[in-house]
């Protein structure tokens, strides 16, 4: 454990409220909106795209996902805090979950705004708490202010070496993925980054409180409002976090234990907010477990939402250049010197070996990877770089490797676009009947249709359907 003129050290970087400080939180925040709101341009440009009289469907990235969150903000919009599944003949009797989507359907219903909008509203506030809680995390476990400064570009815009691999025909993660590469988090959907800036937040509060060696009341309730938060979005995000941080703390109680059995009194305040954590994320993942057995439609969709990882070949190449640094920096450093450091190895190796355990969502365990992989790439950027001109060079290769990817995936949707495929956009006759059936179909209506439309209905009207989503959907094969 560090000492006291360290401590110092920490809570002084960590507290200071010198203008330099506020104006890094400021830079980073006005840096994150800048880029959450480019994310909102390639949308604006494909609305614009689209002859009339079709119209643009509103996503760029997996439109099939996109249709189920625009179906679930539905039922909330029709006034429904339970979820039933509208891709089927039996929906089951209803259970609270995916209740951010549900909120969103409320919010839309009382601020009178199409659900479109609102989603896209939610996503662009998501990616700001996203990139803020980023810098945040870096704040904490980085000690060089340019270091910091370096991981946050990353974040920002930083990505994998996909790109490289196309001719290949080989398709990694960094271009498909949203939950491993933050910049699609935001570029995707609503939740992804929310989930994110809860989980990197719940991360900072154990932290702080294992350094600080105090459980602070205000970063208790941030770590149980994070998990709170993690857990009615991504419960098993929430599983993965408690088990990183548990197992830094074992690495931390073991040395302390080392040093004298009094030690361990200093790790209480860290368990403290570790238990806020698991207090406000367990319930939920408990529900999410016993509702998806319990519910014969919902078991049904469970058992077909598999989500299993790409090989780690390719998982490494979406990380590409970053986890080059990351690995230079864990070769080159010893990473037992300091807490902060054990932290990012800790979450390193054990998100990795949880990305290929025997769980059916292996991939969606992606999510935060990034940044503990990031702040490590951010300290080899630093120690190659002699003087800050030279930061800045070795920064921007990383870059100009990296951010391809991301240019592809926004180039491919508005390609799609332009050559009015029809998983992008919206005929003039389907949205008609969409609309007719939104104003003439009762309530609970089912209605039979193609898969390809049936995944659509339930975004448009208050109907189910007998086949759609292909996770959704009952004994959909």
């Amino acid at each position: 454990m560090w000492g006291k003129q360290q401590m110092a050290v920490f809570e002084g970087r960590l507290y200071n409220s010198h203008m330099t400080g506020r104006r890094g939180w400021i830079t980073a925040g006005l840096l994150g909106l800048a880029v959450a709101g480019c994310t909102l341009l390639p949308y604006l440009l494909a609305e614009r795209a689209v002859t009339l009289p079709d119209a643009f469907a509103g996503f760029l990235l997996n439109p099939l996902d996109g249709f189920s969150y625009l179906a679930k903000m539905r039922q909330g919009a029709d006034g429904s805090w339970l979820f039933t599944l509208p891709y089927g003949l039996e929906p089951g009797p209803g259970a609270f979950l995916f209740v951010y989507h549900l909120l969103l359907g409320h919010l839309a219903r009382w601020l009178t705004l199409p659900l479109l909008t609102v989603y896209h509203s939610a996503r662009i506030l998501g990616a700001v708490a996203m990139y803020l809680a980023g810098w945040g995390f870096f704040s904490v476990v980085l000690r060089n202010r340019r270091a910091r400064w370096a991981a946050f570009a990353l974040t920002l815009v930083g990505s994998g070496i996909g790109w490289l691999l196309l001719p290949l025909g080989i398709v990694s993660p960094d271009l498909w993925v949203p939950e491993a590469i933050p910049f699609l988090s935001a570029y995707t959907n609503a939740h992804f980054a929310l989930a994110t800036a809860a989980l990197l937040c719940g991360v900072v509060a154990v932290a702080v409180c294992v350094l600080q060696r105090r459980a602070a009341v205000h970063w208790l309730a941030v770590a149980g409002l994070c998990g709170l938060t993690l857990g009615a979005i991504q419960p098993f995000a929430a599983l993965c976090a408690l088990m990183i941080l548990s197992a830094w703390l074992l690495w931390e109680a073991g040395l302390a234990l080392r040093r004298s059995r009094a030690g361990l009194q200093s790790l209480r305040p860290g368990l403290a907010a570790l238990f806020a954590l698991a207090l406000g994320s367990m319930p939920w993942a408990a529900y999410d477990w016993w509702i998806t057995r319990t519910d014969p439609a919902l078991a049904a969709w469970s058992s077909q939402n598999l989500t299993p990882s790409p090989p780690p070949l390719e998982f490494a190449a979406a990380y590409g250049i970053v986890l080059l640094l990351a690995i230079a920096n864990l070769v080159r450093s010893h990473p037992a010197r300091h807490p902060t450091d054990r932290l990012l190895f800790a979450w390193v190796v054990v998100n990795a070996l949880l990305l290929y355990a025997p769980f059916g969502l292996q991939r969606r365990l992606a999510l935060g990877l990034f940044f503990p992989l990031a702040a490590l790439a951010a300290r080899t950027v630093v120690g190659l770089a002699g003087g800050r001109l030279h930061l800045r060079g070795v920064l921007a290769i990383a870059l100009v490797v990296s951010i391809p990817s991301n240019l592809v995936v926004v180039g491919a949707g508005l390609t799609g676009v332009q050559r009015s495929d029809p998983t992008l956009i919206l005929s003039a006759g389907e949205a008609g009947a969409y609309r007719w059936l939104a104003e003439k179909a009762e309530a609970e209506a089912v209605v039979l249709a193609s898969p390809f439309s049936g995944a659509r209905l339930p975004a448009f009207a208050n109907v189910r359907v007998l086949v759609g989503h292909p996770f959704e959907t009952p004994q959909a094969t």
